[in-house]
């Protein structure tokens, strides 16, 4: 093999090293000027918790949605909370009431709207928004919210990918690709210097929940700020 031969591979390996470790940082976020997508500026992330009288969507109804609007930036732009009178609030877990403190009483003493009402104002929030932009729907455990999203779409003739580009965004798999290691929600706010989403369930709302979610996105922002080293990357975005 000659000494070229070597020399090039070793230039691979190298390069590769250098790929490899810039991974989690390319896939994570949109927002860092060195890693700016062409049509950046068309995105918004969604962030959106909700609560529920259970886990199993189909049967277990939403109860409450917070829905915060931001650039890839961190950008607060808009936001919407609503609470909802489900259906069937019989099958109301004591999970979840624990969680959430749901109760008939008490949803009807704070003026929740009925399922359609919600849905209805839902639906036109996000038309303001996915008329001219590109939404990515952003969660905590995304696959809890979305799938409670999807559900309750559906149920009100509405379809999820009217408003959403068919990927999402996790945040504790964002934030395990930054180093923070635990599942909990605690555990991942400590990692990054966040204050913990309030647990008193008087409290507790997807409200504080979208707002602890965009919290911690920002803040994973500011780490992947703080390790930039000039890397750039050029390329066609394909989404």
């Amino acid at each position: 093999m000659s000494k070229a031969t070597i020399c090039a591979i070793r230039a691979v390996v190298r390069v590769y090293s250098l790929c490899e470790r810039a991974v989690p940082v390319l896939l994570l976020i949109f927002s860092a000027s060195t890693f700016a997508a062409p049509d950046q500026d068309s995105r918004l992330l969604v962030h959106i918790d909700v609560e529920t009288t259970g886990l199993e969507a189909g049967y277990h109804e939403l109860i409450d949605a917070g829905v915060i609007v931001t650039t890839i930036d961190g950008e607060i732009v808009d936001r919407l909370f609503l609470r909802i009178m489900p259906d069937h609030p019989e099958r109301l877990d004591p999970g979840a009431e624990a969680v959430n403190g749901f109760s008939v009483s008490r949803w009807r003493s704070l003026d929740a709207l009925d399922a359609a009402e919600g849905a209805s104002a839902l639906n036109a929030f996000l038309l303001q928004y996915s008329t001219d932009h590109q939404l990515i729907f952003t969660a905590f455990n995304v696959g809890f919210d979305q799938r409670f999203i999807m559900h309750f779409l559906k149920s009100h003739n509405l379809a999820f990918n009217t408003f959403f580009h068919y990927m999402v965004l996790d945040l504790p798999s964002m934030a395990w690709a930054l180093g923070a290691k635990s599942l909990s929600g605690d555990g991942i706010a400590a990692h990054f210097g966040v204050p913990s989403e309030v647990k008193d369930p008087m409290l507790h709302t997807g409200e504080t929940g979208a707002a602890f979610n965009v919290a911690l996105y920002q803040a994973m922002l500011r780490q992947i700020s703080s390790h930039q080293t000039g890397l750039v990357v050029q390329g066609e975005d394909r989404d």
